[in-house]
Protein backbone atom coordinates (compact mmCIF):
# COMPACT_ATOMS: atom_id res chain seq x y z
CA UNK A 1 0.00 0.00 0.00
CA UNK A 2 2.80 2.42 0.93
CA UNK A 3 4.75 1.62 -2.25
CA UNK A 4 1.65 2.23 -4.36
CA UNK A 5 0.97 5.54 -2.60
CA UNK A 6 4.57 6.71 -3.05
CA UNK A 7 4.53 5.68 -6.71
CA UNK A 8 1.33 7.63 -7.37
CA UNK A 9 2.63 10.69 -5.48
CA UNK A 10 5.93 10.68 -7.40
CA UNK A 11 4.13 10.50 -10.75
CA UNK A 12 1.69 13.23 -9.71
CA UNK A 13 4.57 15.56 -8.84
CA UNK A 14 6.45 14.80 -12.06
CA UNK A 15 3.31 15.40 -14.12
CA UNK A 16 3.15 18.95 -12.74
CA UNK A 17 6.39 19.78 -14.57
CA UNK A 18 6.15 21.39 -18.02
CA UNK A 19 5.95 18.72 -20.70
CA UNK A 20 9.20 19.84 -22.36
CA UNK A 21 10.97 19.44 -19.01
CA UNK A 22 9.85 15.82 -18.84
CA UNK A 23 11.29 15.30 -22.32
CA UNK A 24 14.58 16.91 -21.26
CA UNK A 25 14.82 14.77 -18.11
CA UNK A 26 14.33 11.64 -20.24
CA UNK A 27 16.89 12.92 -22.75
CA UNK A 28 19.68 13.54 -20.24
CA UNK A 29 18.96 10.48 -18.09
CA UNK A 30 19.34 8.15 -21.06
CA UNK A 31 22.47 9.93 -22.34
CA UNK A 32 24.10 8.85 -19.07
CA UNK A 33 23.29 5.26 -19.99
CA UNK A 34 24.75 5.79 -23.44
CA UNK A 35 28.06 7.14 -22.19
CA UNK A 36 28.31 4.44 -19.50
CA UNK A 37 27.56 1.81 -22.19
CA UNK A 38 24.98 0.04 -20.05
CA UNK A 39 22.77 -2.82 -21.18
CA UNK A 40 20.31 -0.58 -23.06
CA UNK A 41 23.14 1.00 -25.04
CA UNK A 42 24.70 -2.36 -25.90
CA UNK A 43 21.43 -3.97 -26.99
CA UNK A 44 20.48 -0.90 -29.04
CA UNK A 45 23.84 -0.92 -30.84
CA UNK A 46 23.64 -4.66 -31.50
CA UNK A 47 20.13 -4.44 -32.98
CA UNK A 48 21.02 -1.49 -35.19
CA UNK A 49 24.16 -3.20 -36.47
CA UNK A 50 22.05 -6.26 -37.39
CA UNK A 51 19.24 -4.29 -39.03
CA UNK A 52 21.35 -1.64 -40.80
CA UNK A 53 24.49 -3.55 -41.86
CA UNK A 54 25.26 -1.17 -44.74
CA UNK A 55 25.68 1.78 -42.38
CA UNK A 56 29.17 2.72 -41.27
CA UNK A 57 30.01 2.14 -37.60
CA UNK A 58 29.87 5.91 -37.01
CA UNK A 59 26.37 6.09 -38.55
CA UNK A 60 25.20 3.13 -36.47
CA UNK A 61 26.47 4.77 -33.28
CA UNK A 62 24.78 8.05 -34.16
CA UNK A 63 21.45 6.27 -34.77
CA UNK A 64 21.83 4.22 -31.57
CA UNK A 65 22.49 7.34 -29.50
CA UNK A 66 19.53 9.18 -31.08
CA UNK A 67 17.30 6.17 -30.49
CA UNK A 68 18.16 6.05 -26.79
CA UNK A 69 17.41 9.76 -26.46
CA UNK A 70 13.99 9.24 -28.05
CA UNK A 71 13.34 6.22 -25.79
CA UNK A 72 14.20 8.35 -22.77
CA UNK A 73 11.70 10.97 -23.89
CA UNK A 74 9.03 8.31 -24.35
CA UNK A 75 9.63 7.00 -20.83
CA UNK A 76 9.07 10.38 -19.16
CA UNK A 77 6.24 11.34 -21.54
CA UNK A 78 4.45 8.20 -20.41
CA UNK A 79 3.98 9.74 -16.95
CA UNK A 80 2.11 12.62 -18.58
CA UNK A 81 0.02 10.29 -20.76
CA UNK A 82 -0.98 8.32 -17.66
CA UNK A 83 -1.69 11.21 -15.29
CA UNK A 84 -2.89 14.14 -17.40
CA UNK A 85 -6.49 14.45 -18.58
CA UNK A 86 -7.53 12.91 -21.87
CA UNK A 87 -8.15 16.40 -23.26
CA UNK A 88 -4.63 17.53 -22.34
CA UNK A 89 -3.10 14.45 -23.92
CA UNK A 90 -5.14 14.79 -27.11
CA UNK A 91 -4.04 18.43 -27.20
CA UNK A 92 -0.48 17.18 -27.87
CA UNK A 93 -1.63 15.74 -31.21
CA UNK A 94 -0.97 18.38 -33.87
CA UNK A 95 -2.11 16.36 -36.88
CA UNK A 96 -3.41 13.06 -38.22
CA UNK A 97 -2.08 11.41 -41.38
CA UNK A 98 -4.10 9.06 -43.63
CA UNK A 99 -7.09 8.46 -41.34
CA UNK A 100 -8.98 7.55 -44.50
CA UNK A 101 -7.24 4.16 -44.23
CA UNK A 102 -9.20 3.51 -41.03
CA UNK A 103 -12.54 4.55 -42.55
CA UNK A 104 -11.95 2.33 -45.57
CA UNK A 105 -11.00 -0.66 -43.42
CA UNK A 106 -14.02 -0.23 -41.14
CA UNK A 107 -16.40 -0.17 -44.11
CA UNK A 108 -16.04 -3.96 -44.30
CA UNK A 109 -17.94 -4.33 -41.02
CA UNK A 110 -15.70 -7.24 -40.05
CA UNK A 111 -13.65 -5.49 -37.42
CA UNK A 112 -10.27 -3.80 -37.48
CA UNK A 113 -6.88 -4.52 -35.93
CA UNK A 114 -4.64 -1.56 -35.20
CA UNK A 115 -1.07 -2.85 -35.48
CA UNK A 116 0.85 -0.59 -33.07
CA UNK A 117 4.65 -0.92 -33.17
CA UNK A 118 6.88 0.45 -30.41
CA UNK A 119 7.47 3.57 -32.48
CA UNK A 120 7.14 7.16 -31.29
CA UNK A 121 4.84 7.38 -28.24
CA UNK A 122 2.64 4.29 -27.94
CA UNK A 123 0.84 5.50 -24.80
CA UNK A 124 -0.50 8.61 -26.54
CA UNK A 125 -1.94 6.51 -29.38
CA UNK A 126 -4.19 4.86 -26.77
CA UNK A 127 -5.87 8.22 -26.13
CA UNK A 128 -6.55 8.81 -29.80
CA UNK A 129 -7.75 5.31 -30.64
CA UNK A 130 -9.76 5.10 -27.43
CA UNK A 131 -11.52 8.42 -27.96
CA UNK A 132 -12.21 7.83 -31.66
CA UNK A 133 -12.70 4.10 -32.00
CA UNK A 134 -13.11 2.55 -28.55
CA UNK A 135 -10.19 0.19 -29.13
CA UNK A 136 -9.55 -2.89 -26.94
CA UNK A 137 -5.92 -3.78 -26.32
CA UNK A 138 -4.03 -6.49 -24.44
CA UNK A 139 -1.57 -5.41 -21.77
CA UNK A 140 1.08 -7.25 -19.77
CA UNK A 141 0.60 -6.79 -16.01
CA UNK A 142 3.20 -5.11 -13.83
CA UNK A 143 4.79 -7.36 -11.22
CA UNK A 144 3.54 -5.32 -8.23
CA UNK A 145 -0.23 -5.87 -7.86
CA UNK A 146 -0.96 -2.43 -6.37
CA UNK A 147 1.05 -0.55 -9.01
CA UNK A 148 -0.52 -2.70 -11.73
CA UNK A 149 -4.01 -1.73 -10.53
CA UNK A 150 -2.97 1.91 -10.40
CA UNK A 151 -1.54 1.96 -13.93
CA UNK A 152 -4.55 0.09 -15.31
CA UNK A 153 -6.69 2.85 -13.84
CA UNK A 154 -4.52 5.52 -15.47
CA UNK A 155 -4.72 3.82 -18.84
CA UNK A 156 -8.46 3.22 -18.90
CA UNK A 157 -9.00 6.99 -18.72
CA UNK A 158 -7.73 7.09 -22.31
CA UNK A 159 -10.94 5.43 -23.52
CA UNK A 160 -9.04 2.32 -24.61
CA UNK A 161 -10.12 -0.88 -22.86
CA UNK A 162 -7.41 -3.26 -21.66
CA UNK A 163 -7.59 -7.03 -21.28
CA UNK A 164 -5.00 -9.41 -19.88
CA UNK A 165 -2.48 -11.25 -22.05
CA UNK A 166 -4.09 -14.67 -21.78
CA UNK A 167 -6.55 -16.97 -23.50
CA UNK A 168 -9.32 -14.93 -21.89
CA UNK A 169 -7.83 -11.77 -23.37
CA UNK A 170 -7.59 -13.35 -26.82
CA UNK A 171 -11.24 -14.46 -26.62
CA UNK A 172 -12.27 -10.96 -25.56
CA UNK A 173 -10.48 -9.36 -28.52
CA UNK A 174 -11.88 -11.98 -30.89
CA UNK A 175 -15.40 -11.15 -29.73
CA UNK A 176 -14.78 -7.43 -30.30
CA UNK A 177 -13.75 -8.19 -33.90
CA UNK A 178 -16.77 -10.43 -34.48
CA UNK A 179 -18.94 -7.56 -33.28
CA UNK A 180 -17.30 -5.30 -35.89
CA UNK A 181 -15.20 -3.37 -33.37
CA UNK A 182 -11.54 -2.39 -33.13
CA UNK A 183 -8.64 -3.92 -31.23
CA UNK A 184 -4.98 -2.98 -30.82
CA UNK A 185 -1.98 -5.30 -31.01
CA UNK A 186 1.69 -4.55 -30.34
CA UNK A 187 3.25 -7.54 -32.13
CA UNK A 188 6.85 -6.38 -32.54
CA UNK A 189 8.22 -7.92 -29.35
CA UNK A 190 9.15 -11.56 -28.96
CA UNK A 191 6.20 -13.75 -27.84
CA UNK A 192 6.13 -17.27 -26.44
CA UNK A 193 7.54 -19.72 -28.98
CA UNK A 194 4.26 -21.65 -28.83
CA UNK A 195 2.30 -18.68 -30.22
CA UNK A 196 4.73 -17.54 -32.89
CA UNK A 197 6.52 -18.27 -36.11
CA UNK A 198 9.79 -17.05 -37.58
CA UNK A 199 9.48 -14.20 -40.08
CA UNK A 200 11.99 -11.81 -41.58
CA UNK A 201 12.50 -8.46 -39.84
CA UNK A 202 15.08 -6.16 -41.43
CA UNK A 203 16.72 -9.15 -43.11
CA UNK A 204 16.95 -11.17 -39.89
CA UNK A 205 14.89 -14.13 -38.76
CA UNK A 206 12.73 -12.97 -35.83
CA UNK A 207 10.24 -14.88 -33.71
CA UNK A 208 7.01 -13.10 -34.58
CA UNK A 209 3.56 -13.13 -33.00
CA UNK A 210 0.93 -14.97 -35.10
CA UNK A 211 -2.06 -13.52 -33.25
CA UNK A 212 -2.87 -10.92 -35.92
CA UNK A 213 -2.73 -13.60 -38.60
CA UNK A 214 -5.03 -15.83 -36.54
CA UNK A 215 -7.56 -13.04 -36.06
CA UNK A 216 -7.56 -12.19 -39.76
CA UNK A 217 -8.07 -15.83 -40.74
CA UNK A 218 -10.83 -16.31 -38.14
CA UNK A 219 -12.86 -13.17 -38.81
CA UNK A 220 -11.82 -11.69 -42.15
CA UNK A 221 -11.05 -8.43 -40.34
CA UNK A 222 -8.84 -5.68 -41.74
CA UNK A 223 -5.59 -4.29 -40.33
CA UNK A 224 -4.11 -0.79 -40.25
CA UNK A 225 -0.73 0.24 -38.85
CA UNK A 226 -0.93 3.07 -36.31
CA UNK A 227 1.75 5.05 -34.49
CA UNK A 228 2.31 8.42 -32.85
CA UNK A 229 5.30 10.25 -34.32
CA UNK A 230 7.11 12.77 -32.12
CA UNK A 231 7.50 16.25 -33.62
CA UNK A 232 9.29 18.22 -30.89
CA UNK A 233 6.80 18.71 -28.05
CA UNK A 234 3.86 17.67 -30.24
CA UNK A 235 2.88 14.51 -32.13
CA UNK A 236 1.29 13.31 -35.32
CA UNK A 237 -0.90 10.20 -35.45
CA UNK A 238 0.00 8.24 -38.58
CA UNK A 239 -2.06 5.45 -40.15
CA UNK A 240 -0.71 3.16 -42.87
CA UNK A 241 -2.46 0.49 -44.94
CA UNK A 242 -1.29 -3.09 -44.49
CA UNK A 243 -1.65 -5.20 -47.61
CA UNK A 244 -2.68 -8.56 -46.22
CA UNK A 245 -2.61 -11.65 -48.35
CA UNK A 246 -0.38 -14.67 -48.56
CA UNK A 247 1.84 -14.61 -45.48
CA UNK A 248 -0.03 -12.22 -43.14
CA UNK A 249 2.71 -12.30 -40.48
CA UNK A 250 5.41 -11.34 -42.98
CA UNK A 251 3.18 -8.62 -44.44
CA UNK A 252 2.77 -7.20 -40.95
CA UNK A 253 6.55 -7.17 -40.36
CA UNK A 254 7.09 -5.50 -43.72
CA UNK A 255 4.59 -2.75 -42.83
CA UNK A 256 6.34 -2.19 -39.48
CA UNK A 257 9.73 -2.00 -41.22
CA UNK A 258 8.46 0.63 -43.67
CA UNK A 259 7.12 2.75 -40.81
CA UNK A 260 10.38 2.47 -38.87
CA UNK A 261 12.43 3.50 -41.90
CA UNK A 262 10.53 6.79 -41.88
CA UNK A 263 11.71 7.62 -38.33
CA UNK A 264 14.26 4.93 -37.30
CA UNK A 265 15.50 6.90 -34.30
CA UNK A 266 12.03 6.75 -32.71
CA UNK A 267 11.88 2.94 -32.61
CA UNK A 268 12.52 0.95 -29.41
CA UNK A 269 15.83 -0.62 -30.46
CA UNK A 270 16.75 -1.33 -26.83
CA UNK A 271 14.55 -4.45 -26.82
CA UNK A 272 16.18 -7.79 -27.69
CA UNK A 273 14.38 -8.38 -31.00
CA UNK A 274 16.34 -11.51 -31.90
CA UNK A 275 16.65 -13.30 -28.58
CA UNK A 276 15.41 -16.64 -29.96
CA UNK A 277 17.17 -17.86 -33.10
Amino acid sequence: MLITKLFDTALTLLCKLPFVWLQKIGHWAVLCLWYSQGRMARVTMENISLCFPTMSTAEQKLLARSSLVQTGKTSLETIYMWKASREACLGKIAGVVNEQAVSTAMDSGKGLIFIIPHLGNWELINHYLGSRYGSTQMSLPFSHAGINELITGYRTQSGTSFVEVSQAGIKAQLQVLRDGGCIGLMPDQEPSIHTATFATFFGNSALTNELASGFVNSTGCKAVLAYCQRDGANFSVVFRDIKLGGDTTQAMNRAIENAILNIPEQYLWSYKCFRTR
